[in-house]
């Protein structure tokens, strides 16, 4: 027998072809029973149901794809063609006998998708007219940093949903995105790997109004469309298709494996790291992330902040059995651009409310009752000596409930429990972020809420923490907005303090009669504890005793916000918690003044005696630099002729660029400004008549904290790292520096250190 010479590539390739052929036949049968199928060759569906589409605004049809790119399209069912939305959409309507309003308890959508950007809240596959009305929604938000999936059923008045940061799918490479709703999970796979889910349950709507469209949304006759993006073909059933069928539509099973091998980087930074539940396991993986995010030189080194990811309130923080345990809210899994996701519970620990360690997460929104999110809260000690956390479940006002969690083994895993599901009134959440505490046999609890378009605090009683009756409205007024966030009632004895969480933070000193749940202001304008915006969710939940003589102390713990970092070559980090305040009540004034424990971190101290401070001759502190500094500031106002001094931190090299911190005779008012992340702020102080202005401030390389005769500002500022100086200032005149001390400060995560340390040298005078 003769045997042919064959040419190998030409071999490979007629072989290549002929398996994509047959992928393409497998992948093709799939949708055989589809409600609809558009391959964008032209407008027709391809299942012949006649759902065809009518181009609005820039569409083009029928793009040819060519080389790998066409193979893949034909592997997963498709046409190698493809159309190109350059802002505009295409129209479904509802099929020609309304068969894209599909009913029923079941669906799957599948869109296959290149360089999808998009606006703020922009759908890719919507059939929307709001949460109110949606059937389903494919969605691209927050500016394209997020893609979500909005299911709404007819038992259910709001949605059900599933997101993830779009920085887990590159621009520029084809992505599978299939959505699967089977009447008990809402599921979302990208090319083929199941990357979120959560419980879902009812009949869809039925949408007889809003058409649907790919590529854009639409609501109130408005519409908002995609611009750039590419898309190969698109498709809906009214079944929940099997694994297999995904697989098959997503490239085959190699390529799911390939697939999944690399989302599982990208969509967990610490891959089972935050799943972790072994305290030591934990730890060290996070002690190893800590590492790696001081990299950059805008993270702070000893505020508290999260291992990784975004962070906001402090959530039940509590001394007990002598250690400080310091819960707080989270979305542990971004380093891209997205945040909006998982909500836990994170969870660290410290004997000396300085030095943290990490523990495993504490809960995660794993219930009926918190599917969405588990929000803020606070923990107690029951009446049998077990830590009890009551919290709010989900995450918007009208799905908020009181859930309430046990832990029996240190605080480590929680058994949660439905407590409150009936708001006290119309018009206001039936939980949100409740105060606890308990007076004689009672237990009490303060949470947020609304009354006739007015912020009010909201008081209920229980003998168990498990009934709860409402009692009243401690206080209410229009004054500070229509929803009150985060109440505090503080008992100082003679006096009572009410904190409410609004932008700025605001409270009222005055009296509460606990027989009448009432509080009454001494006056109606309330004060600001802090007045930056960024500044936000106090918690003063938590006493200890390391007061005087082992007397109670109440400390307050906040959120500091303001953006992301801008070092691009670290992972995502965002939010941080600014220094514990002790709270004290003195001469009719609430006073915060930073933990003192604060001191240990101190070292390399330097001090500049008494100096006169000229607008004429700046440079006094010229030699000391840092940018993790404790720095006490004390001048003498007495015949002083500038209208400004104080300090300025973060001086660049030729003194051009910096952050001020000042204070101001005229007014009697302290604040910041310069190189600082929004508009300056300032807030009136307290200073005693002829004696010293102290201006007693915290440098921690990205945010900064003042405190001044009992008050406290917070700012936050991205300044050229490279921006180290320090010195004392003075505006159109003379003042007289008593003294100032500036210490280096030390990391309270000794195993991640910093790269761009403080250092400071001797001041020249």
């Amino acid at each position: 027998m003769r045997i042919p010479k064959i040419h190998y590539a030409g071999a490979a390739a007629v072989l290549l072809v002929s398996l994509v052929v047959c992928g393409r036949l497998v992948a093709a049968s799939v949708f055989d029973d589809a409600v609809a199928v558009w391959h964008l060759a032209d407008l027709n569906d391809s299942s012949g149901k006649n759902s065809a589409l009518t181009p609005r605004g820039k569409v083009k049809l029928g793009e040819s794809l060519r080389g790998e790119d066409r193979l893949a399209s034909l592997a997963r069912g498709g046409d190698g063609r493809i159309a190109v939305l350059a802002g505009g959409y295409l129209d479904a309507k509802h099929g020609v006998g309304g068969e894209l309003n599909l009913g029923g308890g079941a669906m799957t959508m599948l869109v296959r998708f290149r360089n999808l950007t998009a606006g703020t809240n922009t759908g890719v596959f919507s059939q929307y007219g709001g949460h109110k009305k949606l059937s389903y929604n494919l969605f691209s938000s927050e500016s394209g940093a997020s893609l979500g999936f909005e299911l709404g059923t007819v038992e259910t008045k709001g949605v059900y949903q599933v997101r993830i940061p779009q920085g887990f799918i590159k621009r520029d490479r084809w992505c599978d995105l299939i959505v699967r709703y089977d009447g008990k999970r809402l599921q979302m796979f990208v090319d083929g790997v199941l990357v979120k889910e959560t419980p879902a349950a009812g009949t869809l709507r039925r949408n007889t109004t809003d058409p649907l469209l790919i590529g854009g949304h639409a609501v109130s006759k408005k519409t908002w469309s995609l611009e750039g993006c590419q898309i190969d073909h698109a498709a809906v059933w009214n079944r929940a298709l099997d694994d297999d069928k995904i697989v098959s539509l997503s490239g085959g099973a190699q390529a799911v494996k390939a697939r999944r091998r690399q989302l599982r980087a990208r969509l967990e930074p610490l891959p089972t790291r935050f799943r972790s539940k072994d305290p030591v396991e934990f730890a060290k993986e996070a002690m190893e992330i800590r590492r790696i995010m001081a990299a950059d030189p805008h993270r702070p080194t000893w505020h508290f902040i999260a291992p990784i990811g975004f962070m906001f309130d402090a959530n039940g923080p509590i001394f007990y059995k002598g250690r400080y345990h310091l819960f707080y809210l989270q979305w542990p899994f971004f380093k891209g651009t997205g945040r909006w996701d998982i909500c836990c519970r994170g969870h660290a620990v410290s004997k000396d409310l300085v030095h943290w360690k990490d523990l495993p997460i504490a809960m995660w929104p794993d219930s009926p009752w918190d599917r969405t999110a588990v929000f803020s809260g606070n923990t107690v000690i029951d009446d049998k000596g077990i830590p009890t956390f009551i919290y709010t479940g989900n995450n918007s006002h009208k799905t908020a409930l009181g859930v309430l969690a046990r832990s029996y083994d240190g605080m480590l895993t929680w058994k949660k429990k439905l407590v409150m599901d009936k708001p006290p009134y119309p018009g206001t959440p039936v939980h949100w972020d409740g105060q606890i505490w308990k007076d004689g046999g009672t237990w009490y609890q303060l949470c947020g809420g609304a009354y006739k378009g007015a912020g009010a605090a909201v008081l209920w009683t229980s003998p168990d923490l498990e009934r709860w009756t409402y009692r009243n409205r401690i206080y209410t007024t229009r004054k500070y907005g229509r929803f009150w966030e985060l109440p505090y009632l503080l008992d100082f004895g003679a006096k009572h303090v009410l904190i409410i969480g609004v932008v700025p933070v605001r409270y009222w000193i005055g009296r509460y009669e606990k027989k009448k749940f009432e509080f009454t202001p001494d006056n109606i304008e309330a004060e600001i504890l802090d007045p930056s915006n960024q500044y936000y969710a106090p918690n003063p939940h938590m006493v200890d005793d390391k007061g005087p003589n082992g007397s109670k102390r109440k400390i307050m713990h906040a959120w500091v916000r303001g953006g992301k970092s801008p070092t691009k070559e670290v992972p995502y980090w965002d939010g941080m918690h600014a220094i514990p305040r002790v709270l004290t009540f003195e001469e009719g004034r609430l006073i915060q003044r930073p933990i003192p424990e604060l001191q240990v971190l101190r070292y390399g101290h330097k001090r500049l005696g008494e100096s006169s401070v000229d607008s004429s001759a700046p440079g006094l502190l010229k030699g000391i630099t840092g940018n993790a500094l404790e720095i006490v500031a004390s001048f003498d106002p007495q015949n002083a002729t500038a209208k400004r001094f104080g300090v300025k931190l973060r001086v660049s090299k030729d003194t051009r660029k910096h952050v001020t911190v000042y204070y101001e005779p005229s007014t009697r008012r302290f604040g910041a400004d310069g190189a600082v992340v929004g508009p300056p702020i300032a807030a009136k102080t307290y200073f005693p008549a002829n004696g010293p202005v102290t201006l007693h401030i915290f440098l921690d390389h990205s945010v900064v904290e003042v405190f001044a005769a009992g008050r406290a500002i917070t700012k936050r500022t991205f300044t050229d790292p490279a921006d180290r100086g320090l010195d004392a200032f003075s505006d159109g005149g003379k003042v007289r520096l008593k003294s100032l001390d500036v210490w280096k400060m030390k990391s309270i995560w000794p195993g991640a250190s910093s790269p761009a340390q403080s250092h400071i040298r001797a001041p020249r005078h």
